[in-house]
């Protein structure tokens, strides 16, 4: 059987205070990748130069491709994509890092068992590493295309820098017409034809830097999301439990909507505020928002 390699897709934009401990991260696994590809979106701080010293220093094979105008975070994603020549891919976003086990224990389970994909848990960590929560599935770890679409994981957060088998993406590319949830979507749709294992230990740490929501990330954020919602519309409507979907659906973007509101106006005052315009004026406010 042929030996299985492994691709790491590093993706960097202005991330200099993170970058360099994201690549060693990555250099320092106990089971090296046999390729790492990055891709810089044309950062105006020192990651650059950042990056070529790293690439410099290590023996790994290296890819750096600095774009000459800013891509977006979803062509980066598909750019990696096309780097890549090895079996399996892992990506980690600039701001990130990773166990030092994690490429070994998934590569480990992914040549072991029958899946395609396979993750780990993970730990949520401010700007200053300090640790904000572990993410974690314990024994609840069976993953479909419902449970994706529920978002039904802890603090409603997805598995993230997975291990994935390269053939998964051989007819499946990151939707460049998102800005926003690019891996829900991805993750919906090779939900409908991949497999995944898990593994309960941590593997990554995700820095969680910035949440807040303006009124017009607000709006940035519902119109993405009802994008994605709607191209899997006749595929949910022919699932047994298609109704219990479209009742989370409609209740997690009145949780979103609420959110942007509290955060505009403070948490009491916006909150009134969403209940009054979404009772008497549920069409204007559908009409602001999405259209």
């Amino acid at each position: 059987m042929k030996t299985q390699t492994v691709s790491v897709i590093i993706i960097c934009y202005n991330q200099e205070d993170y970058i360099e401990k994201a690549f060693n991260s990555v250099v320092k696994q106990t089971k090296p990748p046999d390729e790492i590809v990055i891709i810089d979106d044309n950062s105006n701080d020192n990651s650059i130069k950042l990056l070529e010293n790293c690439c410099r220093q290590t023996e790994i094979k290296t890819t750096l491709r600095v774009n000459s105008q800013n891509q977006g975070i979803v062509r980066n994603r598909n750019l990696g994509i096309n780097e890549t020549s090895c079996d399996l891919i892992s990506f980690l976003d600039g701001d990130d890092y990773w166990e030092p086990n994690k490429l070994k224990n998934e590569f480990n389970y992914l040549i072991h068992n029958s899946v395609d994909i396979v993750f780990s848990d993970f730990t949520v960590v401010n700007k200053y590493e300090a640790i904000l929560y572990k993410w974690s599935l314990g024994s609840n770890f069976e993953v479909d295309f419902p449970r994706i679409y529920k978002r039904d994981f802890p603090n409603n957060i997805l598995f993230r820098s997975e291990l994935v088998k390269k053939s998964c993406f051989e007819d499946v590319v990151f939707d460049e017409n998102l800005h926003l949830y690019e891996d829900f979507d991805m993750r919906l749709r090779l939900s409908q034809k991949c497999s995944f294992g898990y593994i309960n230990q941590p593997g990554s740490f995700y820095r969680k830097i910035d949440t807040s929501l303006s009124a017009a990330g607000c709006r940035n954020h519902l119109r993405n999301l009802e994008y994605i919602y709607d191209k899997f519309d006749v595929y949910v409507n022919s699932l047994d439990e298609s109704l219990l979907l479209r009742r989370w659906k409609d209740n997690f973007l009145g949780s979103l909507l609420n959110g942007c509101f509290q955060t505009r106006f403070g948490s009491i005052f916006g909150k009134l505020v969403y209940l009054i315009i979404l009772f008497k004026y549920p069409a204007y406010l559908k009409k602001k928002l999405f259209g």
